[in-house]
């Protein structure tokens, strides 16, 4: 019996030991309103929070630098402003995960080839889920070219909606500048909107699957390949007032009204959607009977691998 009580002593005193350790290396932060600029330098976890009326910041709502890992996850970005770009969500270098969630009337003032107006990313492992760009920005000018975009690095992109954004300056449905070859790109949604293009990529070959590009106005092209190949799998592009690429474009398994390349060329199509939404409810302010630590304990054993622990 001795024996037995001494053992969880011992695996009581290192999980303890452990919980300090992600008490000094990470801040965890829930259901919190946020209404002026967060900075993070290490490894942080923002779950049902709202960052709103962050206005005329100087690169974001949240901005995230350094090795560490940024994971946003159900949170809102609301009525965010910057007088450069990115102005909800910001991360250079590391790892983020943004998960299910909404950035909204979200824009940048300066026109550029990196990051977008309402988030991006330099030189980082990014993962992107379920998240919705809902007028990014209202009007053409100021502007700061795409929507979202990704510079260098790696990319999972998965369930993108870009809907009522309007600007001039890149790629409505993302960007991706020297992001690596070979990454996830599928599931991705444009419509209503007004932009230079509907989806860009710069100097490495990229694959998406499943896209909608649908009842938007482009100043310059549609697809816009500079100096790499795009493809895309399984896309469907209606109502559209530009059809012409640029670059080395591929259509495989492709409907439209009107792109040359595509497989299928109709007037109009019916295409069932099977539909998952990430949030089962919006409410924000109701508190679930849930354990945070717990929450952080789940994720740290995700990460244990990439904790440095010293003895």
């Amino acid at each position: 019996m001795a024996h037995h009580l001494n053992l969880m002593e011992a695996q009581q005193s290192l999980l303890i030991s452990t919980l300090n350790l992600i008490q000094l290396r990470t801040s965890y932060f829930q259901e919190q309103v946020f209404r002026e600029v967060v900075v993070v330098t290490k490894s942080s976890i923002f779950v049902k929070c709202r960052f709103e009326d962050c206005q005329e910041t100087e690169s974001g709502a949240l901005v995230s630098s350094g090795s560490n890992e940024l994971v946003v996850e159900q949170t809102d970005f609301l009525r965010c402003s910057s007088k450069t770009k990115c102005a909800g969500l910001k991360k250079e270098n590391g790892k983020l995960l943004m998960d299910c969630c909404l950035l909204k009337e979200c824009h940048g003032k300066i026109d550029n080839d990196i990051f977008g107006t309402a988030m991006g990313s330099s030189n980082c492992d990014a993962k992107i889920l379920d998240t919705t760009f809902l007028m990014c920005w209202k009007a053409a000018s100021p502007y700061a070219d795409s929507v979202y975009g990704l510079y260098k690095g790696t990319a999972d992109i998965n369930g993108i909606n870009c809907s009522r954004c309007i600007s001039r300056g890149g790629g409505l449905a993302g960007s991706l500048n020297e992001v690596e070859s070979g990454v996830e790109l599928r599931y991705i949604q444009g419509v209503q909107s007004e932009e230079h293009n509907a989806f860009e990529a710069f100097q490495t070959e990229h694959t998406i699957n499943y896209m909608n590009i649908i009842n938007n106005t482009f100043t310059h092209r549609f697809f816009n390949a500079y100096q790499t190949k795009l493809t895309v799998i399984s896309g469907c592009f209606f109502k559209n007032d530009c059809y012409n690429n640029y670059g080395t474009v591929e259509l495989i398994n492709c409907i439209s009204d009107g792109l040359l390349g595509a497989t299928f060329q109709e007037d109009i199509s019916t295409i069932k959607f099977d539909v998952n939404e990430c949030r089962t409810s919006r409410r924000f302010t109701q508190r679930e009977d849930k354990n945070p630590l717990l929450i952080v304990m789940v994720w740290l054993l995700m990460n244990l691998a990439h904790l440095e622990i010293s003895t």
